[in-house]
């Protein structure tokens, strides 16, 4: 298997941009991002293991399993459940459910290296791998459609993980391994990121109204009942930077630009929350709060902005425009996303 044709099956994975869950195509997707790992998911394998761990769930028994989840229904074995049979892999059930829910990736593989530790002695033999790997990616297929591997693949990837730590394929890797391997390879992190981070557009939607109070909240209290406040006062107000995320200097020049100062210097209340809108959509994406953006994620801000996902076209001249500006090819910064917004590049709904 080439190397190329290897990364193309995992979906492009190091130009493929964040998986974007959808209220009307990934009702179940959804559900599952809700998950927390330390409760949701944890509570659901122990009643797993309570009912005798079996390895196919009928649908009495999926919905035995996952009773305690409130999203949980008979959508969710019917997503899973694609070639009806009446049953559904578990480790495909659980390796997705892991997958999406909220965790870090070191505590994902802390629940589920156990799942297929057959042996129980924290180790991982080669097709013990090969199940936790495929068991993901086509119960990720079957869930958000993303493209899945073949055996083949599933074959090189376990290879790969292997050959990372020059462990013979008749041994055993442990969970170290495995998070090692994750963060140093970039096919396999690219792959993983997709999901980690992806963005369920409701939610994102919804968070961005949230901040949105939040910030007018400030801006009146600071504007005493008034409905204008002085682009000083905007600018040098602790509260204010505290809900904006610390704008540096070039940032707050581009934001008033939006906002469209008045010439006494005055901010209208109405163009400070028209302006904060394309901010705080910016914001929710850049979740770790860096500034910048890969450019790969573009059309994931812009769907986030607009509501409806962008055209191929649509984001290959947004991706220009973003050049223009003096981005580069891998990343553009809020200040950037701002001035698309100024010039009327982006749609903001």
């Amino acid at each position: 298997l080439k190397l190329s044709d290897f990364i193309a099956s995992m979906g492009t994975a190091l130009s493929a941009p964040r998986f974007v869950l959808t209220d009307e195509q990934e009702a179940v997707g959804l559900g599952m991002r809700r998950l927390e790992l330390d409760t949701d998911i944890r509570r659901t394998v122990a009643i797993w293991e309570e009912l005798g761990a079996p390895l196919g769930l009928t649908v009495q028994s999926f919905l035995a399993t996952t009773g305690s989840l409130v999203d949980a229904s008979e959508d969710w074995f019917r997503a899973m459940d694609t070639d009806r049979n009446q049953k559904v892999d578990v480790f495909e059930m659980l390796g997705t459910m892991v997958a999406l829910a909220q965790g870090t990736v070191e505590a994902k593989l802390e629940v589920l290296f156990p799942i297929v530790d057959f042996s129980r002695r924290q180790r991982l033999n080669f097709d013990e791998v090969q199940i936790l790997v495929g068991s993901i990616c086509r119960g990720l297929h079957k869930v958000t459609g993303s493209p899945t591997l073949t055996a083949v693949e599933v074959q090189e990837v376990s290879r790969r993980l292997f050959d990372s730590h020059n462990v013979r394929y008749d041994s055993e890797v442990t969970s170290r391994h495995l998070q090692r391997f994750l963060r140093e390879d970039m096919e396999a992190r690219a792959f993983v990121d997709r999901f980690q981070h992806a963005v369920a557009l409701p939610a994102a939607r919804t968070e961005v109204q949230v901040r949105q109070k939040k910030q007018m909240a400030v801006f009146s209290s600071e504007a005493r009942g008034e409905s204008k406040l002085s682009r000083a006062t905007v600018a040098s107000s602790e509260l204010i930077s505290a809900e904006l995320l610390a704008p540096v200097k070039d940032e707050w020049d581009v934001l008033f630009n939006c906002m469209g100062v008045d010439s006494d210097g005055l901010v209208r209340a109405d163009r400070f929350e028209a302006a904060l809108r394309p901010w705080n959509v910016f914001c929710v994406v850049d979740s770790g709060n860096e500034r910048s953006l890969n450019m790969k994620d573009l059309s994931v801000a812009m769907w986030v902005s607009s509501g409806k996902a962008p055209s191929e076209e649509e984001v290959t001249a947004t991706e220009t425009r973003l050049q223009s500006l003096g981005g580069s090819d891998v990343k553009f910064s809020r200040k950037a996303w701002m001035q698309l917004v100024l010039d009327g590049a982006v749609a903001v709904a």
